[in-house]
This record gives C-alpha cells, sequence and structure tokens, in this order.
C-alpha cells in the first residue's frame, strides 16, 4: 500500500513538473497535441516520465550476471 502510494506521489510531482515548464511555455505543448482535458494531458506525461526514469535506473542500477 505505501509503495503504491510513494508511485501515485511520484507521478504527480512529475506531472506536476510538466505542468509548470509547459505553462512558462503558454501551454503550447498541451495543445499541440490536442488535449482539451489538463488532467488527462499532465498524468500522462507524469506516466511516462515515471516509467522512463524506472526503466533507466533497472538498467543502470541492477547488477550484471
Amino acid at each position: 500500500m505505501v509503495f503504491s502510494y510513494s508511485f501515485i506521489q511520484v507521478i504527480s510531482a512529475l506531472a506536476y513538473l510538466v505542468h509548470f515548464i509547459d505553462g512558462y511555455q503558454q501551454y503550447w505543448l498541451r495543445t499541440a497535441w490536442g488535449f482539451d482535458n489538463e488532467v488527462s494531458f499532465y498524468y500522462i506525461c507524469g506516466k511516462l516520465l515515471n516509467l522512463s526514469f524506472i526503466t533507466t535506473f533497472t538498467c543502470f542500477c541492477m547488477p550484471v550476471r
């Protein structure tokens, strides 16, 4: 339960980071990709960033046997 809650926290933090950067760029990324709903766009971005970090961490930090 705590493990899944920490994943939600990470996804939310990454989604907020994308929202912050996209807001600085006057939301051109969200409008260029055709998303009307802000929440779904930033959640998807946060989820993709989370998966890319997990993949990178797994590739570089797992011991090779």
